[in-house]
């Protein structure tokens, strides 16, 4: 590397590779990033899972097994998925190291699958790093993916902020937008990502385990708190964005039981009565 960034890639063969720009898509190894950018924000306050444990599970029943979406579940310390593939059950279970150990969780995983159904299935564990670098794109390196940023599997956001680095990136090399502006969308992009995930923790009312318990207490920002008070009196999204659009921030209100305490129409008909009042009084 020099001032402008990375000179050159020399594989494990010895192959040199030279470039004007070095896309990273080494996922979490982070490989080009992290040697122009040091300065890495973690989520860490309001997203506290940092393990994933999986599990790759045969067919019993194909045809009835092979569902058309993506099963989440709560567990102790997290949440399950489970995503029927073509050839087999994609399974995990994200959960928090604060909270259960390895064993823990793979014990806890293999009881909710079924001891069973699972007898011989091996698994593996999957280190998480929530986070962002708030300039993917520095000197002659844009990051795309994991190794850009990451909140979690859950709502699939990092495939969606995949699609949109592609598209950034060709208006950056053709000038229709610059590095600067690649870097403030990008930033406040998976911000938005990570308030609309962390929100379900927040709503989710559960306190069975000492995970959810402090997941209803910290796991928002301050955005999120003033926006899910402000639906206290009306239901409207915080603000447009490109993924969760307006009907997606209102499902999960009304997923979550979170509904107005006065409607706006009541507001409405309150405001116009007292109009009314004033205008009969003054007659």
């Amino acid at each position: 590397t020099d001032v402008n960034g990375i000179t050159k890639i020399i594989d494990d063969k010895g192959e040199e590779f030279i470039a004007d720009l070095y896309i990273d898509c080494t996922g979490f190894k982070k490989k080009l990033i992290k040697e122009v950018n040091d300065k890495f924000n973690t989520f860490g306050s309001h997203l506290t899972h940092d393990k994933a444990i999986v599990m790759q599970i045969p067919y019993k029943d194909k045809e009835a097994e092979m569902k058309p979406r993506t099963k989440a579940t709560a567990l102790s310390s997290g949440w399950a998925w489970e995503i029927p593939l073509y050839n087999r059950i994609g399974n995990g279970y994200v959960y928090s190291s604060k909270y259960i150990t390895d064993e823990e969780a793979e014990k806890e995983f293999r009881e909710y699958l079924g001891l069973d159904r699972v007898d011989g299935v091996k698994s593996f564990i999957v280190d998480i790093e929530t986070g962002y670098y708030d300039k993917p794109f520095t000197k002659n390196v844009v990051a795309v993916g994991l190794s850009s940023g990451f909140i979690e599997p859950l709502e699939a956001t990092s495939l969606f902020l995949s699609q949109l680095s592609g598209i950034r990136i060709d208006d950056v090399i053709n000038g229709r937008t610059s590095v600067e502006k690649y870097n403030e969308e990008f930033e406040t992009n998976i911000k938005d990502y990570a308030d609309f995930i962390s929100i379900g923790y927040y709503l989710s009312g559960r306190n069975d385990s000492d995970f959810w318990r402090n997941q209803n207490d910290s796991c928002i920002t301050d955005k999120m708190e003033e926006w899910i008070s402000s639906c206290k009196y009306k239901m409207q999204p915080p603000s447009k964005k490109e993924l969760f659009v307006n009907s997606s921030w209102i499902s999960k209100l009304i997923g979550f039981n979170v509904f107005p305490e006065t409607s706006m129409f009541d507001e409405y008909n309150k405001e116009e009565d007292e109009n009314a009042e004033k205008f009969m009084s003054e007659m």
